[in-house]
C-alpha cells in the first residue's frame, strides 16, 4: 500500500516516512500540493494522503479541494497533518472532506493510530449481497448470476489493461465502460464506479498522463475483485 507525505519541511516529511516505512507501507513524497497532484496523476496505486495545510504554491486546503474535484480521487482518504489547530482551519478541512485531523509536532503513535483508523473505515468492495437482493427484489441466483457476468467483465478487463502497448489516449479505451459501471452500480463496487466514471468522461481536457495514472488506478481495484469467487 503506497502513501503520498504532502509536506514541506523537509524533517517532517522524513519522519512521516521513516515511521510509515517502519509500520510496512510505501511512501512517496511531493513538496506541495501541486507536485502532489502531478506525483498522484503519475501512480494509480497511492491508497491514502497525509498533507500538511501550510504550503508553497498550493497549499493543502486547496489541494484537498482540487482532488475531490476529480471522479476517480474523490474518494481517497486524506489525513491533513498541520501546526494550525484553529476551529475555523479544522472546520474547512472537513467541509473539504478530509478523513482524520492530526496537530503538529507528530506523535508517533497518534499518527499510526489515525492511519489504521482511516484505511480501516475503507468500505468493502462489494456491498453485502443480502442488502442488494433486499433493495433490487433480486433471487439468490439472479445475484449469482449478476456476479459472474461481473467478475468474468473485470477478468476481460484486466486483461486489456495489462497490454504492454495499451493505447489510453483512445477514446473507448477498449474497455466496455458502460457495461461494467452499471454491474459495479449494482452491485456496489463503488470505488471502482466512481474511477469508471472519470474515464468515461471524455470531454474535459485530460493529459494522457492523466488518464493512464486512472487506468493504472482502476486495474489496482479490479485486481481486488477478481479474487471474489465466480458466485
Amino acid at each position: 500500500m503506497s502513501i503520498l507525505i504532502v509536506e514541506d519541511n523537509h524533517i517532517n516529511a522524513k519522519l512521516l516516512q521513516h515511521n510509515l516505512t517502519r509500520a510496512g507501507y510505501v511512501t512517496l513524497w511531493a513538496e506541495n500540493g501541486r507536485q502532489a497532484l502531478e506525483c498522484l496523476n503519475n501512480n494509480g496505486d497511492i491508497q491514502l494522503v497525509i498533507s500538511d495545510i501550510m504550503m508553497p504554491e498550493m497549499d493543502g486546503l486547496e489541494f484537498l479541494g482540487r482532488l475531490k474535484e476529480q471522479a476517480e480521487w474523490k474518494n481517497l482518504p486524506v489525513i491533513m497533518c498541520t501546526s494550525r489547530s484553529d476551529l475555523e482551519t479544522v472546520k474547512k478541512a472537513a467541509q473539504e472532506g478530509c478523513r482524520s485531523y492530526i496537530v503538529k509536532p507528530i506523535q508517533t503513535d497518534q499518527l499510526m493510530q489515525k492511519v489504521h483508523e482511516v484505511i480501516g473505515c475503507e468500505k468493502a468492495i462489494l456491498k453485502d449481497r443480502n442488502d442488494v437482493m433486499t433493495e433490487l427484489s433480486l433471487s439468490e441466483k439472479a445475484y449469482e448470476d449478476i456476479l459472474a457476468a461481473f467478475v468474468d467483465l473485470v477478468h476481460k478487463t484486466i486483461a486489456i489493461l495489462e497490454q504492454p502497448l495499451h493505447d489510453v489516449t483512445q477514446t473507448g479505451l477498449g474497455i466496455d465502460l458502460q457495461n461494467l459501471s452499471e454491474r459495479a452500480e449494482l452491485l456496489g463496487a463503488e470505488k471502482v464506479g466512481a474511477l469508471l466514471d472519470g474515464l468515461a468522461d471524455t470531454n474535459n481536457a485530460r493529459s494522457v498522463k492523466t488518464r493512464k495514472a486512472a487506468c493504472h488506478q482502476l486495474l489496482t481495484e479490479l485486481k481486488k475483485l477478481s479474487k471474489l469467487p465466480p458466485a
